[in-house]
């Protein structure tokens, strides 16, 4: 199996979310109901602070379990 890829989130602002993507110079910008399909897909990796964005904090945890259990 592939690794995911590991995208960064650098903004959350009015409902739309700032992800910094391999090899692009401008973070992608996308909407809550993407970002969290993002979020669940086994194919994509999102890391940042979650002290800044509590969103990853209860990701973190359903992303892990999903990548121990494959």
């Amino acid at each position: 199996m592939n690794e995911p890829v590991k995208l960064r989130l650098v903004e959350v602002k009015n409902g739309k979310y700032k992800l910094e993507y391999p090899n692009l110079s401008v973070p992608i910008e996308i909407n809550e109901h993407l970002f969290q399909k993002f979020l669940s897909s086994s194919e994509f990796m999102i890391v940042g602070d979650s002290h800044k964005f509590p969103v990853l904090r209860s990701s973190f945890n359903s992303v892990a379990k999903h990548h121990m259990s494959a």
